[in-house]
């Protein structure tokens, strides 16, 4: 959501607007008061990332048009009303004006995207009552395509999604100590699409699979939720206790779940904050796997994910805050693939293309069963300092993630980093000049290496591997000129100043003979010279 309250009492000193130009990115915005008692926000921008693509002598480039508009409006002291608009363009360019742009094109899946949301709330609040009701109307689609070395098309995919939804949420202020909240949303979604694919890969000492599909799909699902939570504090005490309930048609089989969740609040000190909280949470499974293979509607149902957090905060002073959180999330009934012994969803994706074909098995076109389990499971470290002429935050996260899949064997998610950090932070002179500084360092994750030929790789050795240690380092310099109603900010930015481009996980390029695996090119250093003018 988009300011609020907030914007709306500043905006009604008057019309605020600003205008980024950059190497990178361009955008426009304006703010200011609606009438005598509500305000707008409007927002456009555009990336321009095809200079420094071409820089790079990268084979594709992305880019992406954005929008926002936003209308408050305050109908009497308790009432609100509130519209607000977003939409997005994303699209693929690529270039296969050479032999070897056309060969690291072929193992990629471009993709293009819309999406649009619209939606309009009312709101009341007056003394022990807020309620909120909402109607909402989106429409997303998806475009996936591949073409081999021949630029014949190897891979195509089109979804549409169309979505209408009700709200409503009531937090009910029972005493100064006692909040009962809770609330219901109905959902319609229309799904049609076009899978179209021709593909051949192979498992080492197993035979070679064929996905050979032209299949059209239109189905009308609906969705519906409930909620309720009671919050009671004593003290320095206070605990909350609910319920969520969720109904999903287009499930053959469990189509209702309920979870239950909780959580702790202790304050050990004025300034020192225990916390502790578990819940089980469901998520439905993907559209697509279930309207490409109607199979899946039988042997599929929710993905469940039980949550257990503890953690501590403590203001060591007015500007300085740490906090400390460890976690343990046990997933189950999570989707794995019937065709592909080792494979569970949760590691595919377009990353994993040439790769025994993962990505292919992520638009349904395995035969999928809920049976795999796993977990996810770290510790957290946070420090932040705010304020001028210093700030700076520290971020440290020490995790591990894990999946079995149908052959009972316990493997990495792709997604697995054992150590990822952050530092950085900044000064402001007081001459309107200010510098800062972000350092980013993650290990490396999972891949699989080739097995004893090069032609096929093993599953025995199915995220076995890793990719090296990734880090870099980002400076800005920027200088503000204040104007009598008008400012000014000038900047220099820098990302991965030492220009180390980052490691990927490989994928295979069936192009030469043999196939070996092969790492895309990546971007390296990034500067971007801007300014952005308030008005």
């Amino acid at each position: 959501m988009v300011r609020s309250n907030s914007l709306r009492e500043g905006a009604r000193d008057g019309y605020h607007g600003s205008a980024i130009l950059s190497a990178t990115q361009f955008g426009l915005s304006a703010e200011g008061p609606l009438l005598t008692k509500g305000s707008f926000l409007l927002s456009v921008r555009r990336s321009y990332l095809e200079p420094l693509f071409e820089a790079y002598k990268l084979a594709y480039v992305p880019y992406f048009y954005d929008g926002l508009a936003k209308v408050s409006y305050d109908l009497s002291a308790t009432h609100n009303f509130s519209f607000v608009f977003l939409g997005a363009v994303d699209r693929m360019k690529y270039h296969n004006d050479t032999y070897t742009n056309l060969r690291n094109n072929s193992i990629m899946m471009f993709t293009n995207q819309n999406k649009f949301v619209s939606g309009a709330s009312w709101r009341y609040a007056s003394g022990i009552l807020y309620s909120k009701f909402s109607i909402s109307r989106s429409y997303q689609d998806f475009e996936y395509f591949q073409f081999d070395i021949f630029e014949k098309p190897k891979f195509n995919s089109m979804s549409y999604e169309k979505e209408l939804s009700f709200r409503e949420d009531v937090a009910l202020t029972l005493t100064p100590s006692t909040e009962l909240s809770f609330g219901a949303e109905a959902r319609r979604i229309a799904l049609s699409g076009h899978l179209v694919t021709n593909v051949l890969f192979a498992e080492y000492k197993g035979p070679a699979i064929k996905i050979d599909i032209d299949q059209r799909f239109d189905s009308s699902v609906s969705k519906y939720a409930a909620y309720a939570q009671l919050l009671q504090s004593w003290g320095r005490f206070s605990i909350a206790v609910g319920l969520r309930f969720d109904r999903f048609t287009m499930l053959n089989t469990e189509r209702n779940v309920v979870g239950p969740r909780s959580s702790m609040t202790y304050m050990i000190t004025p300034v020192t904050k225990l916390t502790v909280s578990a819940g089980r949470y469901y998520q439905s499974p993907a559209y697509i796997w279930l309207m490409t293979n109607p199979y899946s509607r039988d042997s599929l149902t929710y993905l469940r994910a039980d949550h257990y957090i503890a953690g501590i905060e403590h203001n060591v002073q007015d500007d300085l805050k740490a906090s400390v959180e460890v976690y343990e999330k046990r997933y189950s009934q999570y989707p794995l693939s019937l065709l592909r012994s080792y494979l569970v969803m949760s590691n595919t994706g377009s990353s994993s293309l040439g790769d025994w074909g993962e990505a292919y098995a992520s638009f349904g076109v395995d035969f999928l069963k809920s049976a795999a389990t796993g977990y996810s499971r770290g510790v957290e470290f946070f420090l932040q300092k705010t304020g001028t002429p210093w700030y700076g935050s520290l971020g440290i996260t020490i995790s591990q993630t894990r999946f079995t899949a149908a052959d009972s064997v316990s493997r990495p998610s792709s997604n697995d980093q054992f150590f990822v950090g952050h530092v950085g932070g900044g000064y402001v002179f007081e001459s309107n000049w200010e510098t800062s500084a972000n350092f980013y360092y993650s290990t490396g994750k999972p891949y699989t290496p080739f097995g004893i030929n090069h032609w096929d790789k093993a599953k025995e050795l199915y995220n076995a591997s890793r990719i090296g240690d990734n880090h870099r380092l980002d400076v800005r310099v920027s200088k503000t000129y204040e104007f009598s109603s008008t400012t000014l900010v000038a900047y220099v930015d820098i990302q991965n100043v030492y220009n180390r481009k980052p490691l990927e996980s490989p994928v295979t390029d069936y192009g030469v003979n043999p196939p070996v695996l092969t790492t895309r090119s990546e971007i390296g250093i990034v500067p971007s010279i801007g300014v952005r003018y308030e008005f």
